[in-house]
């Protein structure tokens, strides 16, 4: 979704496009959508959860199979962090930065609900993920204002937060 080109997704919200006009809703509040994207997560025993229940299951059956052999478990080990890296974590990211549009218009609609149901634990997570921001000095603006993502934009900022020009 944070790969999408911002000058067609306006495109299709003008030309009357549900999927973009709910997309352009969810970019323009990114801390609560990273927040949702992180609550599904945990709702759907989604990727954190299976990429440590996998390495710890492939452990206990390489120990019952091959017993306490260190080279077992080394390869064991480095063969499922492979899988995990390719298929878990990099095939995902290419699939969404090259068919964005594809995959970030219909999960908007997804999303979109998902974001006004879990508002309580989105705010939840937010507070203690905003107080970390604040220990590191870094300042977040409210992400509902657009002016400021596109200023923070024209700094090369990241799209959520406001740093001193300096720092950009």
């Amino acid at each position: 979704m944070m790969a999408l080109n911002r000058h067609r997704l306006k495109h299709l919200a003008n030309q009357g496009s549900l999927r973009a006009r709910t997309t352009q809703g969810l970019l323009a509040k990114t801390d609560q959508l990273l927040s949702v994207i992180l609550m599904l997560s945990v709702i759907l025993i989604g990727n954190n959860l299976i990429n440590t229940i996998i390495p710890v299951f492939t452990t206990a059956i390489a120990l019952r199979t091959f017993g306490h052999n260190n080279v077992v478990l080394s390869i064991t080990t480095g063969v499922i962090a492979f899988l995990i890296i390719v298929f878990a974590e990099i095939v995902p990211k290419i699939v969404g930065a090259t068919y964005p549009e594809k995959v970030a218009l219909p999960a908007s609609l997804v999303l979109s609900p998902l974001m006004r149901i879990g508002r309580p634990l989105i705010w939840f997570v937010n507070l203690f993920a905003n107080a970390i921001l604040a220990a590191l000095h870094i300042r977040c603006t409210s992400t509902r204002r657009t002016s400021a993502i596109s200023a923070s934009r024209r700094k090369n900022c990241a799209p959520s937060c406001s740093k001193p020009a300096a720092s950009c």
